[in-house]
């Protein structure tokens, strides 16, 4: 009973009531507005054994996120035979059902609408590989960020496609 008119006293404080709304709240206004409750009584009744809920249904787990990069030269994109390889690997655990996501980005040197075509195109040349392995293209999904999310550190960093494999087996 004390947490509860303390808390009613902090609400009260925190809408500028003042000392004699809140005696006023407490003391009409709450009684009528709470449900009667029963007079405690002390019962020699023994314990009763009150029966669990079930466990909840075993779940599996979420699908996988598969998340690789693939990194592209200075002002290129063309794959090179390693992210070829990476991509033949994604390809082969994507599966039928799995849907592809992939962000192009490139380093900060260069024309900004240069580096958004590129990275684009970046884009495009994983996406092609994809479906030229079996993706079906309606389930790969391109967006690019030009330089915009550049870290300006190691440049070979930002020269690349991001990739979001959801549903892989």
């Amino acid at each position: 009973m004390a947490s509860v008119l303390v808390l009613r006293g902090l609400l009260g404080a925190s809408l500028g009531l003042g000392a004699v709304d809140l005696v006023w709240i407490n003391g009409v206004l709450a009684p009528q507005l709470a449900p009667a409750a029963e007079p405690a009584t002390l019962s020699a009744t023994p314990a009763v054994e009150v029966a669990l809920p079930a466990p909840p249904e075993v779940v599996a787990p979420p699908p996988t996120d598969v998340t690789s990069r693939v990194y592209f030269a200075t002002r290129s994109a063309k794959l090179d035979e390693r992210a070829r390889e990476e991509l033949a690997r994604i390809a082969a655990r994507a599966g039928a059902d799995a849907e592809v996501s992939l962000e192009g980005h490139a380093d900060f040197r260069g024309e900004e609408a240069f580096n958004l075509s590129l990275s684009k195109a970046r884009a495009l040349a994983v996406q092609a590989e994809l479906v030229a392995h079996g993706v079906a293209q309606a389930r790969v999904h391109v967006g690019f960020a030009g330089e915009g999310t550049a870290s300006g550190g190691e440049l070979w960093r930002d020269r690349r496609v991001d990739i979001h494999v959801r549903g892989a087996r």
